[in-house]
């Protein structure tokens, strides 16, 4: 006889299949691109990055059409969300649209999960409705999540990424070369240690390519990353071409002053892990401590009541 747990545990082992499928499908296609561009190119090739979104047609339809039902139409509100999406990398000219689509899709996901329970069980009433709309926000702001720890990771990674390019950029000026040539070379030194910011310098060059000026190019790659540190690193290059200074030099004094800020940073977080640590032990280990000195104890106390003292 088929119960309905059958009925459920059959549609999760055929759901979470199908996922895993399709990601060693989408791993397995993306392997087989990478060896064969470095077969045809004999080393890694050098892939830029314009912040298109991997998806797949099919699902890149999907989401373009449920995203013009959910894209807001006030222009404030496509400016915010285009900067935030700007800053975790996503700057496809479709990029809204597809953000809009998921949210959708996913609230609609949801809704139509716990719908299927309710129908399922026979548990459907009148205020069912009503209980949609719980799966359906948190499906629907899900995306908005995500693109908040997308933005802050990225921020965090060029932050960690920009000492070691400063470094390389410092070498290469003090060998001779022009900034421009000086950044190519870092580019394609660091795009194993740093790809984020060689990602960035790339869309640089090809805006320095199209005819736009030197300090327009670095103005954009300082505005559409909207990373501090990297805004000081601009502003010491456009300084210093502006005033004439060692432009080397004045980039090694700030990649000091860089490092040590990560180190002080270091150090905070450190002297915050004891605080941290101290809910943990008082969950965890003070029971079993407590557990190990009075257990000897109360098993006695308890031996000497059932003996009659």
């Amino acid at each position: 006889m088929i119960t309905l747990q059958t009925i459920m545990d059959s549609i999760v082992f055929f759901t979470v299949s199908g996922l895993t499928f399709l990601v060693c499908q989408y791993i397995e296609q993306r392997y087989r691109k990478y060896v064969l561009a470095k077969r045809f190119a004999g080393s890694e090739p050098l892939i830029i990055n314009n912040g298109k979104t991997a998806v797949s047609p099919r699902l890149n339809k999907l989401a373009q059409s449920l995203g013009r039902v959910a894209a807001p139409k006030n222009g404030k509100d496509i400016s915010r969300i285009t900067e935030q999406l700007s800053l975790a990398g996503y700057r496809d000219e479709d990029s809204v649209t597809l953000f809009y689509g998921f949210k959708l899709g996913f609230g609609l996901i949801l809704a139509s999960l716990v719908f299927a329970e309710l129908a399922l069980t026979a548990n459907f009433t009148t205020k069912s409705p009503l209980m949609l709309f719980i799966p359906f926000g948190m499906g629907y702001f899900l995306p908005d999540t995500v693109l908040k720890k997308r933005v802050k990771a990225r921020l965090e990674k060029i932050f960690q990424e920009l000492p070691d390019t400063l470094d390389l950029l410092v070498v290469c000026l003090h060998a001779g070369l022009g900034l421009d040539y000086a950044l190519f070379r870092v580019c394609n030194e660091l795009k194993e240690i740093a790809p984020t910011l060689s990602q960035e310098f790339e869309r640089y060059f090809l805006e320095t390519k199209s005819g736009i000026e030197r300090n327009t190019a670095f103005e954009n790659l300082a505005r559409r990353n909207g990373s501090e540190p990297l805004k000081s690193v601009v502003n010491v290059l456009l300084q210093s071409a502006k005033i004439g200074t060692d432009m080397a030099q004045a980039l090694k004094n700030h990649t000091d002053t860089m490092r040590r800020e990560r180190q002080q940073m270091a150090e905070e977080q450190g002297a915050k892990l004891a605080t941290k640590l101290t809910l943990p032990l008082v969950i965890f280990i003070l029971p079993a401590l407590m557990l190990i000195i009075l257990g000897p104890v109360i098993i006695n106390f308890i031996s000497l009541v059932n003996d009659g003292f």
